[in-house]
């Protein structure tokens, strides 16, 4: 064989060699955006694509570590009745409802099998497996954080508690239903006072499910009267437009049921 034949080899070789790389490492890629989504992103305009993709795989060997369960259904049904004792409070002490969340959580994730000691060591766990709610439990620890300083608005408090249950619902195992609204502390109005009459709990919590009992997270002013949230608000201009609707004459119906002259 000539010396240029097996240069020729050598170089086809190296450049199978290569392409084989780049498409492994595209691969790879792949497989850690569809993993950590937003996460990989955030990761990557933190410290680097190289750095931040050795930085994913060190989590996912980590995670890989833990010794996870699942919890039984006596547990997810306990942990679901103290959520919803939790959200009933939030009407009369907003700061303590928002603290016992915080605490919620946190056992939630210890009984799953996750390490507490180190927020952050968590937040790089728990974004192995549940990185589509990552964003919102960073959002309520934040503001948690804010509440034990004392600097925390209502609304704000409001929002942490739709962080939570984003996290708790996930790893409960729950799906997303239908939500229903929570009155700010002293906002008074029929739907506060239903509200807490309920204990918190709506038609989906007694059916079973922890995300029904925590305010949707699109904000609506309210009116200085105390009426109800951004929800009640919409549903009360609807019904509004109902009743006009239905006493206003028909003329659509009159101008389909009248024939033409000539016929």
């Amino acid at each position: 064989m000539h010396t240029t034949d097996v240069i020729g080899i050598v170089i086809a070789a190296a450049i199978v060699v290569t392409f084989a790389a780049v498409a492994v490492r595209g691969m790879q890629r792949r497989r850690l955006r569809d993993r950590f989504g937003d996460e990989y992103q955030r990761v990557v305009d933190d410290r680097g694509r190289g750095a931040a993709e050795a930085e994913l795989r060190r989590r996912e060997r980590g995670h890989a570590r833990l010794d996870l369960r699942e919890v039984t259904e006596p547990e997810r049904e306990r942990f679901r009745d103290r959520w919803v004792a939790m959200q009933a409070r939030f009407v009369a002490d907003p700061i303590a409802a928002v603290r016992d969340a915080d605490s919620l959580v946190s056992e939630l994730v210890a009984a799953r099998g996750y390490p507490t000691a180190d927020h952050d060591e968590l937040v790089n766990h728990l974004s192995v497996e549940h990185a589509d709610v990552l964003g919102h439990y960073r959002d309520a620890h934040a503001i948690s954080v804010r509440n034990d300083a004392g600097t925390a608005t209502t609304e704000q408090l409001r929002q942490a508690l739709v962080h939570y249950r984003e996290l708790f619902a996930a790893l409960l195992g729950d799906q997303p239903v239908k939500r229903e609204p929570v009155a700010p502390a002293g906002s008074g109005g029929a739907q506060s006072d239903a509200f807490a009459r309920d204990g918190g709990a709506t038609a989906a919590d007694r059916a079973g499910d922890v995300r029904a009992t925590t305010p949707d997270s699109t904000h609506v002013d309210e009116p200085d009267n105390g009426a109800a949230v951004g929800d009640t608000v919409r549903a009360g201009m609807r019904g509004k437009a109902s009743s006009d609707d239905a006493s206003a004459p028909h003329t659509d119906a009159t101008r389909r049921d009248t024939p033409p002259h000539g016929r």
